[in-house]
């Protein structure tokens, strides 16, 4: 198989995709409020304004004014952090939850129907491919913390 070739078939395909409006909805909200939102929401006890920056990428001016939008709208709340109260904890709020929790159920629905043309095998496949990619970029991540 010519790698490089399917690199650019791969890279051709996932453009394609990206551009589409569904897609283009979710990349748009990437690095917006509502990825702040959901990873707000997988952290258990909340997290800091700087462990959400690095999370996302972004700088710790972005990621506070995401959190100065969504703490505007209701979603979050910030609070001192009981083991160290020089620390702010950012915590969702519990229409935060829900927005998020209603977001989610869009987008599982949306990809549901986009899987729904595979077959049972291309699903395994595709898990597989993704679990390996995961696992490069973290080592990769890894690597790049020790250098």
């Amino acid at each position: 198989m010519d790698r490089k070739q399917a690199a650019k078939e791969i890279l051709s395909g996932l453009l394609n995709l990206i551009g589409r409006k569904p897609a283009s909805q979710v990349q748009q909200s990437g690095r917006g409020e509502i990825m702040a939102l959901h990873r707000i929401a997988q952290c258990d006890g909340g997290t800091t304004p700087g462990e959400l920056a690095r999370q996302m990428g972004v700088s710790s001016a972005r990621a506070a004014a995401l959190l100065g939008a969504l703490e505007a709208k209701g979603w979050i709340e910030r609070q001192a952090d009981p083991a160290d109260r020089r620390r702010v904890q950012v915590m969702l709020t519990q229409a935060g939850e829900q927005h998020a929790q209603a977001d989610t159920a869009r987008v599982l629905a949306h990809v549901e129907r986009g899987i729904a043309v595979l077959e049972d095998e291309e699903i395994q496949c595709c898990l597989r491919v993704l679990e390996k990619l995961q696992q490069l970029h973290s080592q990769e991540e890894e690597h790049a913390e020790v250098v």
